[in-house]
């Protein structure tokens, strides 16, 4: 059993868990001798990789419905891998063990060599780094196998919903989804739509699981009571987030830097929906920095 890895500096503290797919146990901005919560802390007993404060997505974000998925004119099926989940999600980097290969006190590097969903065997490697109150977070995918495959994956933080919590985060568009929360139209966003976030405003009240596309690689959350902000930067191919939030009785939210649409493997053009086709040897590489900061 690998033991947590804890970076700090004077202004934050991360604390990464490497037997469970190397994702956040905290992420705490440090302000006056206190430590503020910037994602929503791991508490108590781990139950599963959802109660971490982020968990990477690799090698594809959210759901592959119909059991799996074509390409290149062959089936290739997928096994679920959430007990309550009807389809498999999240990929499989987060449910795994990593590997811990370099480390300081603000830098962790962690690598992984995963072949248990084929036919996407890659090799991947984390990057956490603290520099002052920031995170920066860089996730390489390696395509290890013979034939080409579409890659794409990204980085899934939980957030404390305060009453008075705020989201600003600028985007073109986003789907409306079924039942099984699958994308069924894509709907143009318009300054004024209930479902933007061009300007700072508080979360929506009701159940929301939407994917945005066209977004800017910027975003910023808000906590006033708290006296915490946070800004998101994502390089590209980090285009698109998915909001999720309960409603206004649960205690989080989720905002979720990604770089495909959901279901994109069953689409007509999975590299227009965003996946990356890798030959073998060929990388993807995702970037987000996460910047905390008193208010």
């Amino acid at each position: 059993m690998q033991s947590p890895v804890v970076l700090e500096n004077s202004q934050a503290c991360a604390v990464v868990l490497p037997q469970h797919g190397a994702g956040l146990a905290s992420f705490d901005l440090r302000w006056r001798g206190n430590r503020l919560p910037v994602f929503r802390p791991l508490v108590g007993e781990l139950r599963n990789e959802r109660d971490l404060a982020l968990f990477l997505l690799a090698p594809f974000s959210n759901r592959i419905s119909n059991g799996g998925f074509e390409w290149n004119g062959r089936r290739y099926p997928l096994q679920t891998n959430v007990a309550d989940e009807p389809f498999p999600l999240h990929g499989d980097a987060w449910q795994q063990a990593w590997t811990l290969t370099e480390q300081s006190s603000t830098h962790a590097r962690l690598q992984l060599r995963s072949r248990q969903t084929p036919p996407l065997a890659y090799d991947a490697q984390i990057d956490w780094r603290l520099d002052g109150p920031s995170l920066h977070a860089t996730l390489a995918m390696t395509h290890c196998g013979k034939d080409p495959m579409p890659y794409g994956g990204g980085f899934h933080p939980w957030f404390l919903r305060d009453p008075d919590v705020q989201l600003e985060s600028a985007a073109q568009g986003w789907w409306s989804g079924n039942a099984l929360h699958l994308p069924t139209r894509w709907n143009a966003l318009a300054d004024d739509d209930p479902r933007s976030f061009r300007t700072l405003r508080a979360l929506p009240p009701e159940f929301v699981n939407t994917l945005y596309t066209g977004w800017n690689g910027q975003a910023k959350i808000v906590w006033p009571r708290r006296g915490v902000a946070l800004e998101v930067r994502a390089d590209a191919p980090l285009n698109r987030f998915i909001f999720y939030s309960p409603g206004a009785d649960a205690n989080f939210f989720c905002f979720e830097p990604v770089s495909h649409d959901v279901d994109a493997h069953n689409t007509a053009s999975p590299t227009q929906a965003g996946l990356v086709v890798l030959n073998e040897g060929d990388c993807l590489r995702l970037s987000s920095r996460f910047s905390a900061m008193a208010e």
